[in-house]
């Protein structure tokens, strides 16, 4: 492989690496906002940001495979595994590139620590908060609720009463 293909190789995974980073910032932002609307008690604006969030994911998970493409011809063009990860294909880039892709993968890997502690701190607050409502909703009128699993899996709280039928659904 001659010098400016290499150049171009590293510079396209560059390029992959920021754009990636972006859009897991977004999503990062996103589950934010999403914590703010569970703290906030704003239904509506959860509902809403749910299907974005949900796009923002895909929208990551398609830049991540184009990424793994790239990496994994940039592996068998310096006769590695496909397999080899971004930090073992670092050394084969040019010296000036590498502190560059070694930052990105830096910051990726921070960037979805903090998405995973998001998520797993929205998934908590839900619970909680759909706890609370089963609890009231039983205090309130013990005979009237159901919990029950749609097609899913989700769980589904039904209440009803003579004045009205409420439905939730985790």
């Amino acid at each position: 492989m001659n010098i400016k293909s290499h150049t171009l190789q590293w510079e396209r995974l560059v390029d992959a690496l920021r754009l990636e980073l972006q859009e897991y910032g977004g999503l990062l932002n996103l589950l934010e906002e999403q914590q703010g609307g569970i703290l906030g008690r704003d239904p509506e604006s959860l509902l809403n940001l749910n299907s974005t969030i949900e796009e923002q994911v895909e929208k990551t998970n398609q830049l991540r495979k184009e990424r793994e493409s790239l990496a994994a011809d940039s592996a068998l063009d310096h006769e590695l595994d496909k397999e080899a990860s971004l930090s073992e294909l670092v050394p084969y880039f040019p010296e000036a590139a590498r502190p560059l892709l070694q930052a990105l993968i830096e910051r990726i890997n921070a960037v979805l620590d903090r998405i995973k502690q998001k998520s797993r701190q929205n998934r908590m607050l839900l619970a909680r908060a759909y706890d609370l409502v089963e609890q009231i909703l039983r205090t309130l009128q013990p005979q009237s609720v159901t919990k029950t699993y749609n097609r899913d899996g989700n769980l589904t709280l039904e209440a009803t009463s003579v004045l009205s039928n409420v439905r939730f659904t985790a």
